[in-house]
C-alpha cells in the first residue's frame, strides 16, 4: 500500500485481504506502516491508531481477533 494509505482504504481493502494470505500479509504491513507514520506525526501511541482501525472493521461485521 502507498504512503497515502488512509483508514478508509485500509477498511475497504480488508475483505479482499481475507481471501488470500499473501494479501493479508501486505494488508497487515500497510496497517503497521500507517500506524507508525501517524504515531510519529502526532506523538500518539501506535496502539491507538491500530485500535481505531479494528473498531471500524468490527463495526462492519468482521472478526478482528487475528489483527
Amino acid at each position: 500500500m502507498k504512503k497515502s494509505a488512509s483508514p478508509q482504504t485500509l477498511v475497504e481493502s480488508y475483505p479482499l485481504a481475507l481471501s488470500n494470505s499473501d494479501k493479508m500479509r501486505g494488508w497487515k504491513r500497510s496497517l503497521t506502516l500507517y500506524c507508525r507514520s501517524r504515531s510519529e506525526e502526532s506523538g500518539t501511541p501506535i496502539s491507538r491508531f491500530r485500535a481505531a482501525i479494528k473498531m471500524r472493521l468490527t463495526k462492519n461485521g468482521f472478526n478482528t481477533n487475528t489483527i
